[in-house]
């Protein structure tokens, strides 16, 4: 589906020198998972981000977060999702409207 596309890119976009996957490819990944609602791996992709992509576009943003949190919505998972607003805050992220 969606999300194994966005998947197959990312890892395809990892193993080219020419065209590495930065956040905004982590964020359209993350939220094909949440589509999905495969919030197990949007929260792996969500972790992964900060190793992976160079500095200083390898934190996750606003958008990050929104999509990450998508998927613990649609997944049932609010336990998560309160990780994830306070991993935000921690992060100095103020979540807005779309976070709740």
């Amino acid at each position: 589906g969606q999300s194994d596309e966005a998947l197959l890119l990312l890892s395809e976009m990892e193993a080219s020198p020419s065209a590495p996957p930065d956040r905004i490819s982590y964020n359209t990944a993350i939220a094909a998972c949440s589509r999905c609602g495969e919030w197990r791996t949007a929260l792996r992709l969500l972790g992964e981000m900060a190793e992976r992509v160079p500095p200083p576009r390898n934190t996750p943003d606003a958008h990050s977060y929104g999509a990450a949190l998508s998927a613990c919505e649609r997944g049932g998972q609010p336990d998560e999702a309160l990780r994830l607003l306070e991993r935000m805050r921690s992060e100095g992220l103020r979540p807005g409207l779309v976070h709740y």
